[in-house]
């Protein structure tokens, strides 16, 4: 019997070892770990990497809230910009792994990872801790993270997003800026449990959203209005994209004046008239003006006037800004286009 619990008790404690080898020293891809200074810690996603990898940005966040890259590896080239992961941090360009020896206490916080520059939705939570006088760790080390002391609600949450995309479109501010490391800290003191949103947060949810709400704002300022005076121009920028923008100005029913812009859409290939009437009627179309423009004004441009007198248009609905002739003698107003039928004028 002596030997029967002799054996249990071996038994036991060899289960016990196990435990504690496999916690100490398995790669972790939960959420919360804790470690003592001089131990190393390796973060993997859950999730397989894609087929086709050109980036992978591992970030970290401290206590106060500042936001640093740990390490980034980039088409083969790996970069570490901050001193604080210098010479202690590699990752696995293959599975995504990091891995960080002689932890320190400012190791202490969140890691994300970004793959080809988008944010995945696992976090990393370490807490870096001295060792004990004995050189053993505490038990704690061995249970995950208490949630943190602040927190937001959802409700919450969204009315500060909103309001943070509201400064980043009103002052033209980046859609980088909530990952700024003065912004982060400044957030952090003013709403405790709030963290600003990141770059692809910002253009994957945030921008679309507001493209929604706006979208249907305008759907009902459009219905206000009765006759439309579209503006049609090209524009390209220093890369040769170029651009269609179709800007409508209105009067609405108590005569208020409106000017909104309808679309800046890429204009791909060569901008030939029947390429920039298609857009045009794609915009018509999108906001249902079909039969509710009376004038379009365009530049002189030969491709701009030609867009506009192709077949299935009157000719005589083209004429040039400033040349508009005089009524023939004996012509009656009948004779004259209907104020609701499209004139298109020339702009030089």
């Amino acid at each position: 019997m002596k030997g029967y619990f002799s054996n249990k008790m071996s038994l036991r404690r060899l289960t016990l070892i196990t435990i504690v080898v496999s916690i100490t020293s398995e790669t972790v891809s939960g959420e919360g770990v804790f470690k003592a200074v001089g131990d190393r810690v390796s973060f993997r996603p859950d999730k397989p990497l894609p087929s086709i990898v050109t980036s992978i940005i591992w970030k970290h966040i401290n206590t106060d809230g500042t936001v640093v890259k740990a390490i980034e590896w980039d088409e083969g080239e790996i970069l570490i910009p901050n001193p604080r992961f210098k010479n202690i941090t590699t990752v696995d360009e293959k599975t995504g792994q990091i891995n960080i020896t002689n932890l320190k206490i400012e190791h202490s916080g969140v890691y994300t990872i970004d793959i080809n520059s988008k944010e995945q939705e696992q976090r990393f939570t370490l807490t870096v801790e001295e060792k004990t006088t004995k050189g053993q760790k505490e038990i704690k080390n061995f249970f995950p993270l208490q949630r943190p002391q602040f927190s937001v609600s959802n409700a919450r949450k969204k009315e500060l997003d909103d309001a943070f995309f509201k400064m980043v479109y009103l002052d033209y501010e980046p859609l980088t800026k909530g990952e700024r490391e003065g912004m982060r800290h400044f957030v952090s003191v003013a709403q405790p449990g709030y963290t600003t949103p990141c770059y692809n947060t910002v253009r994957d949810t945030l921008m679309p959203n507001a493209l929604s709400e706006m979208e249907g704002r305008l759907r009902e300022l459009l219905q206000l209005g009765d006759g439309f005076a579209l503006t049609l121009d090209i524009w390209t920028n220093r890369r040769g994209h170029s651009f269609l923008g179709v800007v409508a100005s209105f009067v609405d029913e108590v005569f208020n004046g409106h000017t909104v812009l309808l679309s800046c859409e890429h204009l791909k290939g060569h901008h030939t008239a029947e390429s920039i009437f298609q857009k045009y009627e794609g915009v018509l179309q999108h906001w249902n003006l079909q039969r509710r423009v009376v004038r379009v004004v365009t530049d002189s441009a030969s491709n701009m006037i030609k867009a506009f007198n192709l077949p299935g248009l009157e000719e005589s609905a083209v004429e040039e800004e400033g040349e508009e002739e005089d009524p023939e003698e004996g012509d009656t107003v009948d004779n004259q286009p209907s104020p609701f039928q499209p004139i298109f004028f020339a702009d030089h």
